[in-house]
């Protein structure tokens, strides 16, 4: 989440070469996806298997559009310098950098667990009202960034889920009308 990203505009569909490197010994990874889209289970972009020092991440007939590339390191708050250089091999491309996820949102923090049989709210066993539940109310549309984040890093590491549902109804939103 506190990964730099940047905006990749490609100008006419072409072959585009991604290379990030690091004077520092960490582990360095690439990715790519399309700006405005769904999240998918399949960057457009992909270094691979994170590397040491440098990484390299080639896309082929890349449409044209725009692009986020996101550049992190293996290791969960590890940071490090680097220098990121895209290259295409027909078509002029640009690249921006973006603000930090979140930039310019207010920011509140809401604390809370699950505790016994509280933690059965899931599509497994249906008992949602179990689950913390919290009511935001919006005087107008608005963007609305959403995340559950541990205090730890448990080990095993649980499975969680947020659930956005519209007005007093208990209705789920869709990935498409949880755009606020």
């Amino acid at each position: 989440i506190d990964n730099p990203r940047y905006l990749l505009t490609v100008g006419s569909p072409t072959d585009v070469l991604v290379e990030i490197e690091s004077s520092s010994e960490v582990s360095l990874g690439v990715q790519g996806e399309t700006e405005g889209a769904e999240p998918s289970n399949r960057p457009v972009i992909d270094s691979g298997s994170y590397r040491q020092a440098n990484a390299f991440a080639e896309a082929r007939a890349l449409p044209a559009g725009k692009y986020v590339l996101t550049v992190s390191t293996f290791d969960a708050g590890k940071e490090a310098p680097f220098a990121l250089t895209v290259g295409s091999t027909a078509a002029p491309v640009t690249l921006a950098a973006l603000p930090a996820e979140g930039s310019g949102l207010h920011r509140h923090v809401i604390r809370s667990e699950w505790s016994g049989a509280a933690a059965a709210g899931s599509p497994n066993h249906h008992h949602y009202e179990r689950n913390p539940q919290i009511r935001l109310t919006l005087s107008r549309a608005t963007d609305v960034l959403l995340r559950l984040r541990l205090p730890s890093r448990p080990s095993p590491r649980p499975a969680l889920g947020l659930a956005l549902f519209s007005g007093g109804g208990g209705r789920r939103l869709g990935a498409d009308e949880a755009r606020l």
